[in-house]
């Protein structure tokens, strides 16, 4: 087969690919092949989500992408041989689980308990799974009608556990989310960060400091990260963002509905990112205190943040 075009492709509405169109001796489209310009550990091609299309979308390296470019720009052929052995699971399910307290909540707090399919994911999202049971503890001594804890599936396949939890809400059940507080990834750092829009800003800082955490701004001066030595809490970081696509916490921010995304991060960036080396043992006893004060201010905020 010979590759006709080069072009461009979005997938996790966040990463971009090359695409590499691959076309049969007849002209006929065969399969497509991407790439990407980043570490491939970090990022890989997410499911298209549709029926209708059933051409293989098949992952290559960063180095043979480049390989290919250069080829194409120099006007050298490429030929590959292309062998696929899949196809569309329709009765595949997805597995969203859900606790609450009342038929009627206002707030859900979520939190993806899948990982990729080559990784325990221990930070991304044990941790923030581990975090969501440790609210929900919390919540089992001090009840709030408000609050439903959502477990989400399919994180790691472009969000559609979340998507198809939002595409069954009615236009009114959606109209009566108040917050979403979305988890991920949250046993590894030094500090808490918020993400969150413009408008709540000032809210969410009073929230944070009224549950009795410190609160600082997006300095670019990693290496400042440290522990609020009066109360031997993580520090919580403010990050204000107009969007933030790659979390469960996407799908609700595009119907309207006000989120913010709860992680951790600390003075090194994490090494192991979607990769085999993300286990258990990295989280330690750290971690676990990590995961705790997260729940804890998780918890301020259902409470504080009006």
């Amino acid at each position: 087969m010979n590759f006709k075009t080069l072009s461009k492709i979005k997938t996790f509405e966040a990463y971009e690919w090359n695409c590499f169109p691959v076309v049969d001796q007849k002209g006929m489209l065969q399969a497509v092949l991407l790439s990407n310009e980043r570490d491939d550990r970090l990022v890989w091609p997410q499911p298209r989500d549709n029926d209708l299309d059933h051409l293989p979308y098949i992952l290559i390296g960063t180095t043979e992408g480049i390989f290919i470019q250069q080829c194409l720009q120099a006007n050298v052929p490429v030929n590959v041989r292309v062998s696929v052995k899949s196809h569309y699971l329709p009765n595949q399910r997805l597995n969203n689980v859900f606790a609450q307290q009342s038929t009627n909540p206002s707030i859900i707090v979520g939190a993806h308990y899948d990982s990729f399919f080559h990784t325990q994911g221990a930070h991304d999202n044990a941790s923030g799974t581990a975090c969501l049971l440790y609210l929900a503890r919390i919540l089992a001594e001090s009840p709030m009608s408000k609050v439903r804890l959502a477990s989400f599936d399919a994180e790691e396949w472009n969000k559609l556990g979340a998507y198809r939890y939002v595409e069954s809400l009615t236009n009114e059940e959606i109209g009566n989310i108040e917050r979403v507080i979305n988890m991920d990834s949250v046993g590894i750092g030094e500090r808490i960060y918020l993400l969150t829009s413009p408008d709540q800003k000032e809210s969410l800082v009073a929230a944070v400091k009224k549950s009795g955490f410190s609160v600082e701004f997006e300095d670019n001066k990693p290496e400042a990260l440290s522990m609020d030595n009066k109360t031997d809490r993580p520090k919580v970081l403010i990050r204000v963002l107009e969007r933030f696509p790659q979390f469960d916490s996407w799908p609700f921010m595009q119907k309207g509905i006000r989120v913010c995304q709860v992680g951790t991060v600390g003075a090194k960036p994490f090494p192991f990112w979607h990769d085999p080396r993300d286990i258990w043992p990295l989280i330690g006893s750290n971690g676990y205190s990590l995961i705790a004060a997260t729940a804890e201010l998780v918890y301020g905020l259902l409470k504080n943040w009006k």
